[in-house]
């Protein structure tokens, strides 16, 4: 029985020791199959900045729609402070460039209106 327990012992060792080396191994960087489509993200709403003169502490619920001709339009909510309760607006920015450049953001609506909530 006691050399079984020392087998078992020195097998969970050995799988131990192979699984360390693996998972801690440096991967292989692998180059993109089609290097003309690769992905790039810009932050169009940063948190904490100004807009038209109004500060925004930060911006929530984005979406994103293309309309038939290509044009993409970004949307959210901006408020002034992180509270539910903040005065809150709604922002869009719009590219026909596929998402090269963007115009500047602009107020749709202020969405906080004195005692509707």
């Amino acid at each position: 029985m006691r050399k079984f327990n020392k087998f078992i012992g020195l097998f969970v060792g050995i799988c131990m020791l192979i699984t360390h080396f693996y998972a801690f191994s440096p991967a292989k960087a692998e180059a993109a199959p089609n290097s003309d489509q690769v992905e790039v993200s810009t932050d169009l709403f940063a948190q904490k900045t100004t807009i038209n003169g109004r500060y925004y502490e930060i911006f929530r619920i984005p979406g994103i729609i293309v309309t038939h001709d290509g044009t993409l339009i970004a949307y959210c909510e901006a408020r002034t402070t992180t509270s539910d309760w903040a005065d809150i607006d709604i922002l869009m920015m719009r590219s026909t460039d596929n998402g090269q450049t963007w115009s500047a953001p602009v107020k749709l609506v202020e969405a906080y209106q004195p005692g509707t909530r």
